[in-house]
């Protein structure tokens, strides 16, 4: 009786052993086939099969594949909710029939420069070019294409100056407010203790400084926003969370948390970046950011030439070192 018993529980103990690892591998495999159909941009079936592992991990948080399992659906989570905002304002501007005329639209902000195509939707009627020495009205979405490039400036009081270039998106909601969708810009202020509001997907910030400004924005795949200190001291507020750049500093900043600061060339920059000498005309404050560029190669005693992609996680970069 006493050997049947232990027979018993040696192979109660064996079968509970083999579930255990039949589940482990199940779950292995769920979470494999996630990743998988997220780096094939299939968002909505990666967190189908996330959510699956999730739920048999819900109970067991000391499991290995748990905090892989929750970051990654956060990842598709965020990424859904890009497409859907995406999906959102190109919907709008189908939608939208109740369009005011141009020539009622508002002289809010002044083109200074536009190369390639670019096309302004919403408010009034569509825009399919725009061009240098004409206005925009507050409320607009502007639309710039793979090939082209616009400058403008806010007209009214002349606060501030904004570059996007090759496939960028953005509302001018306001004078002092952005919404940025997709791609990259060069915002300088005119005047100093003038301050700017950014929004993107996952990112609102508040950017002032005491004296006029020049940094770099980037919306990145996550929703959120990669900026860089060109010129001036600036101070960034996202709800309670601040941050403060000097020229070269870089940060980016998701779900209104910044990552860790570093620092990027200022003179690798110059040369590379189509903000900077990609329209016919430079801009006025670039000998400044040559001298400051020099200034920065002086008091750096071991520099690389890098460019930073997107954010890599909540605390790492994609670098690229660039060959001298």
């Amino acid at each position: 009786m006493r050997n049947f018993v232990r027979l018993f529980f040696f192979l109660f103990s064996f079968s509970n052993l083999i579930v255990f690892a039949n589940d482990y591998e199940s779950l292995d495999l769920l979470y494999s086939r996630g990743l998988d159909l997220f780096d094939k941009n299939e968002f909505t079936g990666s967190l189908w099969e996330l959510n699956k592992a999730m739920g048999r991990l819900k109970h067991n948080s000391n499991h290995p594949l748990y905090p892989k399992v929750s970051k990654a659906i956060r990842m598709t989570k965020a990424k859904i909710a890009l497409q859907r905002a995406q999906k959102k304002i190109l919907r709008s501007d189908f939608l939208n029939n109740e369009l005011g005329t141009l020539e009622s639209e508002g002289k809010d902000f002044f083109i200074n420069q536009s190369y390639g195509k670019s096309v302004a939707r919403k408010v009034w009627g569509n825009r399919d070019s725009l061009n240098e020495s004409t206005y925009l009205g507050q409320g607009r979405t502007v639309t710039v294409l793979p090939d082209g490039g616009v400058e403008l400036t806010e007209a009214r009081n002349n606060l501030f100056g904004l570059r996007c270039v090759e496939a960028g998106s953005f509302t001018l909601r306001t004078q002092d407010i952005i919404d940025l969708h997709s791609g990259s810009y060069m915002i300088h202020t005119f005047k100093p203790e003038h301050s700017i509001e950014l929004n993107s997907v996952f990112a609102k910030i508040r950017i002032y400084s005491d004296a006029p400004f020049v940094f770099l924005a980037n919306v990145t795949t996550s929703g959120g926003l990669k900026l860089i200190s060109l010129l001036g001291r600036i101070h960034l507020v996202a709800e309670s969370n601040k941050q403060e750049l000097i020229p070269g500093e870089l940060v980016f900043l998701s779900q209104n948390e910044f990552s860790r600061k570093m620092n990027v060339e200022l003179s690798t920059l110059i040369v590379t970046a189509k903000l900077l000498n990609g329209f016919p005309k430079p801009s006025s404050f670039l000998p400044k950011l040559r001298q400051q560029a020099i200034i920065q190669s002086l008091r750096s005693e071991k520099r690389f030439r890098t460019s930073v992609g997107d954010l890599k996680g909540n605390q790492n970069f994609e670098l690229k070192l660039l060959p001298d």
